[in-house]
């Protein structure tokens, strides 16, 4: 069993020690060095034969006399140009400058100015661009390109000047060619707004399938004569998509009729969206498997209007004010599996307010709402994880839950019963900031149930000073009894298996 009282920080990306294989360890999650300095450029060779290498693509870059730890240090925006030379470290720890085409190279990351022409090598996949200005005509774009990521202000929110006329950057994006091959395009963060779509040009038979524009300024309704709409305000998308990402823009009630989806999309984000009474003239795809209205602006009448298609699986409307008689009027799918319902307003204090679910959901968090006993809960018999952290669980009922269940999480509610009826099969079980006392976790581990539990977090509780021998059971590989208080002399009475 490995008791877990913390997470440590993954170390910075260049603070490189001892061998090249902790460096090679540290890039293969591909982190990024987020310091002063920053890292300029990332790439990703995948040599045939060959283990994988990490290098940096610079013009030039002087090394002498530099430790390796120091390595951070001598990657500034001046040295970062177009094509040029390659740094690795080699099998002594040392930098070394090689020469390469880069004919290989696969995945790219380049943070800087583009302010000339680039020819990216033939058979690069995978890039990340930052601060691209409103130069989109230099990036001449392999055709063997599946991923382009242009997000978290690539392009500034300023208007630029050429020729004597002034426009927003995102105004020269059509001189960006998109290859045909793309299937992901990242967007997000920037300051995109209705126009883009007006001046973007998508591949005539592009095979886009995933589209992040989170977090820009999209509002449909932008523009639109309310006397007299035309087809030409609608925002429409490539045919193919299959995800799309819309959440943090300005997409208001009157903006949805002129939001025209996909007819393929799985997948849908409109979190943070002040929607509202929009849903009712929003079309969803019959294909939509899995949408997420997080702070929607659903409340319990305008909630009646949602459309919600009949193969959808996962629905999370988090933060979303729907309350009792909303919910009662939500019409969830028959095969819905996973819901979130967190913060959504449900008091429920008797039977006369008895949830009831889907016959095949299996993920259901009904966390920050008022619910004094699961009784009041008619589970359906598939359900596997449960979440109702801070409900405000009544202390002394006798809570019986299904025996589907395999991971439960009752966190935040103070002070808990731990006498609860638990599931025989439960594996991971959830009892942070709970109040629990060393009485409480004695009653909680004799349970006589809890026999194939691996997972058990305690932290945050009152447990320390412990007079008797506490035993874990035997199944348990993750103990996480942090922020309590233990004392030193109480390590020794935990029984660990």
């Amino acid at each position: 069993c490995k008791i877990a009282s913390y997470m440590p920080s993954l170390p910075t990306v260049f603070a490189f020690r001892r061998s090249t294989r902790y460096v090679a360890s540290c890039f293969e999650d591909n982190i990024i060095d987020q310091t002063n300095h920053g890292c300029l450029a990332e790439a990703n060779f995948k040599l045939d034969g060959l283990p994988k290498e990490y290098y940096y693509l610079v013009r030039k870059i002087t090394i002498d006399g530099v430790d390796i730890n120091q390595l951070n240090t001598i990657f500034k925006p001046e040295y970062l140009r177009r094509g040029g030379n390659t740094i690795q470290v080699d099998e002594n720890g040392n930098p070394t400058i090689v020469d390469h085409r880069l004919s290989r190279l696969s995945e790219l990351i380049l943070i800087g100015v583009i302010d000339g022409p680039i020819e990216f090598p033939p058979l690069l996949q995978k890039l990340r661009i930052g601060m691209v200005g409103h130069n989109f005509e230099y990036l001449i774009l392999p055709t063997s390109l599946k991923k382009l990521d242009m997000s978290h202000g690539s392009i500034p929110n300023e208007d630029i000047t050429v020729e004597g006329v002034s426009k927003p950057a995102w105004h020269f994006v059509h001189e960006l060619e998109i290859p045909e091959s793309l299937d992901y395009l990242k967007l997000d963060h920037n300051s995109i707004d209705k126009l883009f779509f007006q001046e973007f040009r998508f591949p005539q038979h592009s095979l886009l399938r995933k589209l992040d524009l989170n977090n820009n300024d999209i509002d449909p309704y932008e523009g639109v004569d309310p006397d007299n709409p035309n087809i030409l305000d609608n925002i429409v998308f490539p045919e193919h998509l299959r995800e799309l990402d819309l959440g943090d823009n300005e997409i208001g009630a009157n903006g949805t009729r002129f939001l025209k989806l996909p007819p393929l999309l799985e997948r849908l984000s409109l979190d943070g969206n002040e929607i509202g009474t929009g849903f009712a003239s929003l079309e969803f795809p019959s294909t939509l498997k899995v949408l997420s209205l997080k702070s929607t602006g659903i409340d319990s009448e305008n909630v009646a209007g949602l459309q919600l298609p009949p193969n959808l699986k996962k629905l999370y409307m988090f933060g979303n004010s729907i309350g009792i008689d909303g919910f009662n009027r939500l019409r969830l799918p028959d095969r819905l599996r996973i819901l979130d319902l967190e913060n959504a307003g449900i008091r429920v204090e008797n039977k006369e307010h008895l949830l009831r679910f889907p016959p095949t959901l299996e993920d259901l968090d009904l966390s920050d709402n008022y619910i004094s006993s699961p009784a009041y809960i008619e589970f359906p018999p598939t359900l596997k994880s449960l979440k109702l952290v801070g409900v405000n669980l009544q202390k002394d009922q006798r809570f019986r839950f299904p025996a589907s269940l395999k991971t439960l999480d009752l966190s935040d509610n103070t002070p808990l019963d731990t006498s609860i009826d638990f599931p025989q099969g439960l594996t991971t079980l959830k009892l942070r900031a709970c109040r629990l006392s060393n009485e409480s976790l004695a009653t909680l581990l004799c349970n006589g149930k809890l026999t194939q539990l691996t997972q058990l977090v305690l932290s945050t509780n009152m447990i320390g000073g412990l007079r008797t021998t506490v035993t874990f059971p035997n199944t348990l590989e993750i103990l996480n009894i942090s922020s309590n208080k233990l004392v030193l002399g109480d390590v020794d009475k935990l029984v660990l298996p």
